[in-house]
């Protein structure tokens, strides 16, 4: 049974997202994130337009009549929510935390994926894997991955992407669809090599949840930065227009960084403004998806 306390985050998980996350949220979701292969259905008459590849001839011989056999897309995926639980994401602006954030994104994606019947499992890591929760399916198993996402706390450590990626290449062998989330503060494993390598084997969504004070700095009063993984302190005069406009410079060519390098290992980068209308913004990315495939 889910205590009082997770039901009131959940509730507020679906106010936010309101009917979406059951309606058009779970219905693009599912558009977007399709299985690899296809599974025989049925064998029916041939009417005019079916592709005459799929004539199934022993039939068609034995009611002489044509028949072609019918396939349908296997639907079951295995998802996996990565998240990024290291110090850095216990950053706070309006008392809600980045892990905050991660932990409302996915609990919409997991309600998606349970509702699309898929499994679903989460791994906690910082500069080492710190839980590991296979893919399942199931309403127990749902209940478990749920209370987890909602009571995950950030630790004291650094970030190391690399030691996440390598532990879930040794892992299985299986195609599995990560969603990774983390501000990607990772300066010292050399984690994009072996993200291109786990590409061929992964369908991986990198998410990185953005906010305000992450781009912009008030004006006119002297603020400490802290860097919450190593502890280092910095102070500056935020009234100073140029210091602004730096600070903003900064991130963005730290951003636009992120985005060639997730481009060039075959992925793409997945911003979530979390000032804004978050659950949009996902549905808009499971549109784009959908489209690309059509494309593809």
């Amino acid at each position: 049974m889910l205590s009082k306390e997770l039901r009131k985050k959940i509730n507020l998980i679906r106010l936010a997202a309101g009917k979406r996350v059951n309606e058009s949220f779970a219905g693009n979701y599912e558009s977007a994130f399709k299985g690899e292969g296809i599974e025989f259905d049925e064998v029916k008459e041939y009417v005019l337009g079916d592709d005459y590849r799929f004539i199934d001839w022993n039939v068609t011989a034995r009611t002489g009549v044509p028949h072609i056999k019918r396939y349908i897309q296997e639907r079951e995926l295995s998802i996996l929510f990565a998240i990024d639980i290291s110090a850095s994401s216990g950053f706070q602006s309006y008392g809600q935390s980045k892990l905050d954030m991660m932990a409302q994104i996915v609990a919409a994606l997991a309600l998606a994926a349970a509702k699309s019947n898929d499994k679903t499992g989460l791994m906690l890591f910082s500069d080492h894997v710190v839980k590991l929760i296979p893919p399942q399916k199931g309403a127990q198993h749902n209940i478990r991955l749920i209370q987890e996402i909602m009571s995950i706390k950030a630790n004291k450590e650094g970030t190391n992407i690399e030691n996440a990626i390598s532990y879930l290449c040794e892992i299985t062998k299986k195609h599995w669809t990560v969603f990774l989330l983390s501000d990607f503060y990772d300066f010292n494993s050399n984690w994009l090599k072996i993200f291109r390598c786990a590409m061929e084997q992964f369908d991986i969504v990198p998410i990185l949840p953005k906010i305000k004070a992450d781009t912009k700095l008030p004006s006119g009063a002297v603020i400490t930065l802290e860097d919450l993984e190593s502890g280092k302190k910095l102070y500056i005069d935020s009234s100073s227009k140029k210091v602004r406009e730096d600070f903003e410079k900064g991130y963005q060519s730290y951003y636009k960084r992120l985005e060639r390098d997730f481009l060039s290992c075959g992925s793409s980068l997945l911003t979530v403004d979390m000032d804004q209308d978050w659950v949009n913004q996902l549905i808009r990315f499971f549109y784009m998806r959908e489209q690309k495939r059509g494309r593809g």
